[in-house]
């Protein structure tokens, strides 16, 4: 069984770290949302740009695109820093999305999330990459659902056990942390006037939410 650490924080904050790879999960065609919400307008830019601008500062970036992610336009938000892959076992969700950028990781860590948390921000990945540990294979923060696998970093010491994850048709990305010690951080109180962190866009009327926060 996994040994998590729970953590008590009061704030964001940790030094830029630049020794992380970024990705970014894109997963085309949203049943919920009706589109490919990655290029549904936010503030004035396509959404998956926010999750770019947020992981900006790491030494790799990459996108992770499903089978019908419209690429060209994916690009042309993101810029040409970001290296596009094809999603190596489409249908398999994040947990895919995961195992796909482990494998341009190299030894380092990787930090995870999805084109649908707009406002995580930068500060929030450098509080992440700050709470790592020798023999830690992943830190991740409990948001007000629970934990949150899609805005978390992973250890690139995971790539050869999740093979044996993957084999298992049910398994998803919150179980990876049964595959060794994890770090869990309790984020910190919302502060009045700032944005809910793990607000997740997944219909317009989230999309128009997110876009009041950001003014």
């Amino acid at each position: 069984m996994a040994c998590i650490y729970v953590r008590h924080s009061t704030r964001f904050e940790g030094p830029i770290l630049p020794d992380l790879t970024a990705a970014i999960t894109a997963g085309g065609r949203s049943s919920r949302f009706g589109s490919d919400k990655a290029l549904a307008e936010l503030g004035g830019r396509p959404l998956i740009a926010w999750a770019a601008q947020a992981l900006a500062g790491a030494s790799e970036r990459l996108v992770v695109a499903a089978p019908g992610a419209q690429i060209p336009a994916l690009r042309a938000a993101v810029g040409p820093e970001w290296e596009f892959l094809a999603d190596l076992l489409p249908g398999r969700g994040p947990l895919s999305g995961l195992w796909t950028a482990l494998q341009r990781a190299g030894s380092g860590w990787l930090a995870l999330t999805a084109v649908d948390l707009p406002l995580l921000g930068a500060d929030y990945w450098h509080w992440l990459a700050a709470a790592r540990e020798p023999g830690v294979l992943g830190v991740s923060a409990r948001g007000p659902g629970g934990p949150e696998p899609l805005a978390a970093i992973y250890s690139a010491a995971l790539r050869p056990a999740l093979p044996e994850l993957l084999r298992r048709p049910s398994a998803g990305l919150r179980d990876v942390q049964e595959l060794g010690r994890w770090v869990s951080l309790d984020i910190p109180a919302q502060r009045a006037g700032e944005p809910p962190r793990f607000l997740n866009v997944n219909t317009p009327a989230d999309l128009e939410r997110a876009g009041r926060w950001l003014g």
